[in-house]
């Protein structure tokens, strides 16, 4: 299953890359998963988006659990999952 989080970030671009390194060590902790990159997100009204490779839906739980980062909802107020199975 593939999966595409849409997100704005209104933060530094060092807590962006704290962000992204919290989000590729949740998916690196977790079997059946993989991260395939942050991009922007020119086709929507995100800033960014970032690409990952599920086996399931039970999989990208397990991958949710292993994410380590309290949210500050100034500097990443908006965000939205997409999943293609």
């Amino acid at each position: 299953m593939m999966t595409i989080c849409y997100f704005d970030w209104f933060g530094t671009p060092e807590e962006l890359e704290k962000y992204i390194s919290a989000v590729k060590k949740a998916f690196d902790k977790t079997p059946g998963t993989k991260y395939l990159g942050r991009y922007g997100a020119v086709n929507k009204k995100y800033h960014y988006a970032f690409f990952a490779e599920v086996k399931d839906w039970i999989t990208y739980q397990e991958a949710n659990k292993n994410f380590d980062y309290k949210r500050d909802y100034t500097k990443l107020p908006h965000l939205e999952w997409e999943f293609f199975s």
